[in-house]
């Protein structure tokens, strides 16, 4: 799992796939992923959602070969 160590009993990561387009001449594939982050003592702030954003682009593009657009 690309966020499994981001998580902890009062955070809770969840990352949904929304769509995926792959154009006809399959060179490419584009998949739009949903990020829900719930942290159940208090709000999040921009930074920490931001470092999670990072955290998980970093982990796609290690495990996966992905890139961030």
């Amino acid at each position: 799992m690309l966020f499994k160590n981001l998580q902890s009993d009062k955070l809770k990561l969840e990352l949904t796939p929304l769509g995926i387009y792959q154009p006809d001449d399959g060179q490419t594939k584009t998949i739009t992923l949903r990020l829900k982050a719930v942290n159940y003592d208090r709000t999040l702030t921009d930074t920490e959602v931001v470092t999670y954003l990072v955290a998980i682009a970093t982990a796609a593009s290690d495990e996966h070969n992905a890139t961030k657009l």
